[in-house]
């Protein structure tokens, strides 16, 4: 009678984990309807079935047309590096003090960083490339805010109990301001003149603000002997 009751609550606790991403599916199979009324599919009451299997297989295609698998070499590299990354982290960087109690935090960034690295096999060109190029901007931004704010505390956590290690800071602060006015000004222009209005490309000048960000943050902290964030210490 054990071994049943165990499966039982190991079958529950694996349910209440992962019906969280129940809503995540079902928006992902309604974007994939809505995208398909595009595709000139008229239902009427005489066809309906017919019409329903042929808009589902519409769906299909153009879903399997999002993804490019045909080079098995970037497929194992892909697959090769996703298990570097994500083992790396786990048996590695995992040991380092500041990773170690931001660890959430962490986790969230290197899921990211794993989609954005499966990335390459997506065609945005395709039917879908609209909806997997705004959730991509929306996963980037997010990884930018994210390490943003958690270089910003270990920027924090720097001792600076020494004038030495002030200047350094506010020296370092100043290249990060300069180099991230540079990034948001060039990839401001650029994208002006691209013919193409991708929503991902506007991640480029963002990246350059939160740069200037911490180089503001630098400087602030290099005034200060002890942290802004207390819990850090």
């Amino acid at each position: 009678m054990r071994i049943p009751i165990k499966c039982h609550i190991y079958y529950n606790r694996y349910l209440k984990e992962n019906m969280k991403f129940v809503p995540i599916i079902g928006v992902i199979l309604l974007l994939l309807l809505f995208s398909s009324e595009n595709n000139d599919i008229n239902l009427t009451e005489d066809n309906t079935d017919d019409s329903l299997f042929e808009m589902l297989q519409i769906i299909f295609e153009d879903f399997t047309n999002s993804f490019d698998f045909s080079d098995r070499i970037q497929l194992f590299t892909t697959f090769l590096l996703i298990i570097t990354i994500w083992t790396g982290y786990k048996y590695w960087l995992i040991k380092i003090r500041v990773i170690r109690r931001n660890t959430k935090l962490v986790d969230n960034l290197i899921f990211a960083i794993l989609l954005l690295v499966f990335s390459v096999h997506i065609n945005f060109n395709s039917p879908l490339g609209e909806f997997f190029d705004l959730g991509y901007f929306l996963i980037v931004l997010y990884v930018v805010l994210a390490g943003s704010w958690f270089f910003a505390k270990v920027i924090d956590s720097f001792n600076l109990e020494r004038d030495l290690y002030c200047w350094g800071l506010r020296i370092f602060g100043i290249i990060l301001l300069i180099f991230g006015g540079l990034i948001s000004m060039s990839f401001t222009i650029a994208i002006a003149s691209l013919p193409n209005e991708s929503i991902f490309n506007n991640i480029f000048w963002i990246i350059g603000l939160c740069i200037m960000a911490l180089g503001a943050f630098s400087e602030y902290r290099s005034i200060r002997r002890h942290g802004v964030f207390v819990y850090m210490r």
